[in-house]
């Protein structure tokens, strides 16, 4: 008994250590110092926390969701040294939605260095589908809108543009039908349908972010979420990290990853036309069947408009391969 009321204080001491987040908001000519946690000015002067937002957070941004990583150094913990290689991909996300702060450089969505920026501001901007969806115990209502801020009527639409609109209208509450918490009272694949939902609802949102979130569906399930992505989020940045080809191949841009750094990077079917390049090699590894629709799914974007620069939707897959050609280090 006393071990375990030990760890209970164990647990609240490491949250009473924990390091403070950002604030919310930001006014015109602040930032968020990481190493000195708090706020300082960006002209050399001092200001003190708890500030109201500024016109900065007037302007509309972002317009575009173009994402720059530039000279980025980062590290999970003061006492550790910089993570140079073997990054995983979810570190990148953490950094993007500023669960973790960088140690050196910036990232910058529209042209605007996020840390400049409320975390408010910021999150706001993004949306994530992760592999793991997440939902919350209470009516579909509350999954889909979370904050109550849309009428039934855009519930309804969104729901019928991710597939879901007969499953919950077949239900006897409708939008208050209960959902239990984590969702398992719903298939895999209609609790992801359900996050995507959520993100369609998120009007400021310009960045969409898909942590492996077609990973445990299955693949008819996978294509109606690919052509959702397509049709309902064109104007918008889409991130699919994924391990799965079938999901990027028709993806605008795609950025092989291995041990942390970029080492291919480009349109899916120009990087095929290199078979000696790891992209090229991972679809071959799939067998000649697979790789043959694998292609011609590649050549048959390429030869379409959403290829073009001109798109209107703009992806970036990120997959995962093993091969070692000379690598760019991604972080600094």
């Amino acid at each position: 008994m006393l071990e375990s009321n030990m760890n209970r204080v164990e647990r609240l001491l490491h949250y009473t250590a924990t390091p403070p987040e950002a604030p919310l908001a930001l006014a015109r000519g602040q930032r968020w110092d990481p190493k000195l946690r708090q706020i300082v000015s960006t002209t050399g002067v001092d200001v003190e926390e708890g500030l109201e937002a500024g016109d900065d957070e007037e302007e509309q941004w972002p317009t575009e969701g173009r994402i720059e990583f530039r000279d980025v150094w980062m590290r999970y913990r003061d006492e550790l040294g910089h993570v140079l290689k073997g990054i995983d991909l979810s570190s990148l996300i953490n950094a993007l939605f500023r669960l973790i702060e960088l140690d050196r450089g910036q990232i910058r969505v529209d042209g605007r260095d996020i840390a400049a920026l409320g975390l408010h501001r910021v999150r706001s901007a993004l949306a994530i589908i992760p592999q793991d969806p997440v939902l919350f115990s209470g009516s579909v209502r509350s999954n889909v809108d979370p904050f109550g801020r849309h009428a039934d009527q855009a519930v309804w639409r969104a729901l019928d543009k991710v597939g879901l609109r007969a499953f919950v209208a077949a239900q006897r509450l409708g939008l208050d039908a209960k959902l239990t918490a984590g969702g398992h009272n719903l298939s895999v694949g209609q609790r992801q349908l359900v996050c995507m939902a959520r993100a369609l609802l998120c009007d400021e949102a310009r960045v969409l972010v898909l942590d492996e979130a077609t990973a445990s569906v299955d693949n008819r399930t996978d294509r109606a979420i690919q052509d959702t992505l397509r049709r309902e989020f064109a104007g918008r940045t889409v991130v699919v990290i994924a391990h799965r080809l079938h999901t990027v191949i028709e993806m605008d841009r795609i950025i092989v990853m291995d041990e942390g750094r970029v080492v291919q990077y480009g349109k899916p079917w120009e990087l095929l036309e290199a078979n000696e390049g790891p992209f090229a090699r991972l679809v071959e590894q799939t067998g000649a069947v697979t790789a043959q629709y694998l292609r011609a799914m590649a050549r048959q974007h390429h030869s379409g408009d959403g290829s073009s620069a001109s798109s209107s939707f703009s992806s970036t897959a990120t997959t995962i391969t093993s091969p070692p050609p000379p690598p760019v280090d991604l972080l600094g």
